[in-house]
């Protein structure tokens, strides 16, 4: 998953996407900046535009999905 992640974050063009974990919660990652991976801790956070930051662990990602209005 941290593979598929830093792929989607350095694509060109970027397409924003829904971060779904195994309990159903969902972290929309609009752009690039939004989404952090921390190198040796293997740590995923997600930053809303309300300065919210939500840490994922990168073994309940459960799915990667598409953000609403966006082509597949």
């Amino acid at each position: 998953m941290i593979a598929e992640l830093t792929r989607r974050m350095n694509a060109v063009p970027f397409t924003p996407f829904i971060v779904v974990t195994s309990s159903g919660r969902t972290h929309e990652v609009p752009t690039s900046d939004h989404l952090t991976i921390t190198r040796l801790l293997r740590e995923v956070f997600v930053e809303s535009d309300d300065c919210r930051i939500a840490s994922v662990n990168p073994l309940h990602i459960s799915s990667l999905e598409p953000l609403a209005g966006e082509a597949r």
